[in-house]
Order: structure tokens, then sequence, then C-alpha cells
């Protein structure tokens, strides 16, 4: 209750209670106390206590009302403190402000914890969470289950993400049995298991693979950390339509990974059913030193491949060339 609304409803009361006691009585009373006497009329003896407590309510109320202003002038001293505190933390200064106020130091210290990632003694559960932040940053998978927070929470995705750069099985489980991309973490975890997936995995999903992820594969197969037989081989390499030179570079990689006679076949085979692959087909036949099955497909050929007749010229003249860096 405010003071003054509070000495305005006393006085009132004090006048309505006066009235009515003197409409009453208005006689006098007399009180003996250690051998005096006090006589008044009854209206004061009545009023007077009432009096008494009002003053020392008006005292309480104004002391606490005092000690209410202190605290809220250091509360806006401290808060325009506080105002600069978090300026100075954005601008990577190194503030250290002093408030009389407890709450705004702990509020002060919690602000700067969360800004520079430094522990505050005594306080588990914030610096569990720092814990838990800081492992997440690294790339580290964390148990979020006991904080219940929203699937799409932040943390929660990144949590996600961890999981699946860190368990190539957990990102093909998570792909399983999807026949389209549903989010950005969806194509984080196929992106992975492109780079780090056994062909089996790889083949058993819906998704599509483009012809830059398929020519990646390959790159792999030549590396020597994804295994194919021939037949995979082929079927790898019908999954998408590829530019010439992808098919070129395929070729490239493949001469020394899978025997002749298998490597020929199936770009013979892919050839006839797609023009672009013939030129990675005529390097096939040139670094096998098949040139005279070359010199016959650059017969029948529509487009002239001047790298090839090159090639057999340098032949005839037995001179080396470098099918690799000739033909591109």
């Amino acid at each position: 209750m405010r003071i003054k609304l509070f000495i305005f409803s006393g006085l009132l009361y004090l006048v309505l209670l006066g009235a009515f006691v003197y409409h009453v009585s208005n006689a006098e009373f007399t009180l003996m106390f250690g051998g005096y006497e006090f006589t008044l009329p009854v209206v004061v003896w009545v009023v007077l206590p009432v009096v008494f407590l009002f003053v020392c309510a008006i005292l309480h109320m104004s002391f606490y009302t005092f000690l209410r202003y202190l605290k809220t002038k250091d509360f806006y001293s401290d808060a325009r403190k506080f105002q600069h505190f978090a300026l100075d933390l954005l601008l990577e200064k190194n503030p250290k402000p002093h408030f009389k106020i407890k709450e705004f130091q702990n509020a002060a210290e919690l602000v700067k914890s969360l800004k520079t990632f430094e522990k505050i003694p005594n306080n588990d559960k914030l610096n569990e969470v720092l814990d838990i932040l800081s492992e997440l940053k690294e790339q580290k998978s964390v148990n979020l289950k006991k904080f219940k927070l929203d699937q799409e929470n932040p943390l929660v995705q990144l949590n996600e993400k961890n999981t699946i750069l860190n368990d190539i099985n957990y990102a093909f489980l998570r792909l399983k049995n999807k026949k389209e991309f549903q989010n950005e973490l969806d194509l984080i975890a196929f992106e992975e298991l492109l780079k780090l997936g056994t062909f089996k995995q790889i083949q058993s999903l819906s998704l599509h693979k483009n012809a830059q992820q398929i020519t990646e594969l390959f790159k792999r197969f030549e590396q020597g950390n994804l295994q194919m037989n021939n037949q995979e081989f082929e079927s790898l390499l019908n999954e998408a339509v590829l530019s010439e030179k992808q098919y070129l570079d395929i070729a490239k990689l493949s001469t020394k990974k899978l025997d002749p006679d298998s490597l020929i076949a199936i770009f013979k085979k892919l050839k006839e059913q797609n023009s672009d692959a013939l030129k990675a087909y005529l390097f096939i036949l040139a670094e096998f030193g098949l040139f005279d099955e070359l010199r016959l497909e650059l017969k029948m050929s529509s487009k002239e491949y001047e790298e090839f007749n090159i090639i057999l010229l340098a032949r005839e003249h037995h001179k080396k060339v470098d099918f690799n860096t000739l033909v591109q």
C-alpha cells in the first residue's frame, strides 16, 4: 500500500472513529496509574491507542520505503553498469565492474561465462552445460535427453550432425528407408556415406546420386577404400548419365583397378549406348595397346579425335607419349 494512501485512510478512520465515540458518549473517564490520575474524555481514550498504532505503522512503512529506495537506487545504478558491461564483452574487452546488488553480480558472472565459456565455481548445472557445448563444438556426440530439448533445437541438430560424422553406420540407418532427402542432415549423412560407406550400404539406398557423386565414388575405388567387382562397377557406371570428361576421368582411374578385358568390355558396351563414353573407350584401347582397334574406331567415328591420331602417329615413329596428359 502506498504510504500517502495509508495516511489518508488512517486519518479518515480516526476522524470517523472519534465522531462515532463522541456521538455515543461525551463523558470523561479517569485512569489511575502510579499514584497519578488522568482524566480525559472517553473519545480520547479510545482514539489515543489507535493514533499510537497509526504512528508506529507510518514509521514502519517509512523505514522500509527508505530501504526500498536505497535498493532501487542501487538497482538502477547496477543496471546502467550492466549495460556497459555487456557492451564491453561484445567488444572483446575485459570489463571488471563492481555491482552492489548480488543478483547483478551473479548475472554478470553468468553472461561472462556464456561469452568466454569459463566455468563458474559451485555452479554445477551451468558447468555441465558448458562442458556439453564444448564437446559439441569439438564435433563430439553427447547425451541431451535429460534436457528435454525440442527436435528442432540447434543443439539437438548439431548433436545429430556430430553423430552422423562420427558413426557411418548411424548415417546409413538414418537414410536406410528414405526415398528422398527431408532436410539438411539427410544430405550430410548421404555425403558422409558416399565418402566412408561400403558399396553395399551405398547401393542399398533408394536415394539418387548425381554425376559428380558417382565420379567421387570411382575416385574412392581407385584409391582403394571402396571395393567393387566388375558387375558392381558397371552397375554404378550406368546409374547416371555422365559427361564425356567424367567418363574419361573414370576410365583413367580404372585402368589399374580392373582387368583389361573386363574394362574394355564394359566401356565398349557403354559407348554403344552413349556416344559421350566413346572418348573414354578410345583411351582404354590406347592405354592397353590395342592400336588396331583404336584405328578402326577412329575411322568409324564421325567426330575427330586429334589426340588419338597423334598417339597413332607417335607409335608409328616409335615415340613415347603420355596418354594421361595428352588426352583431356
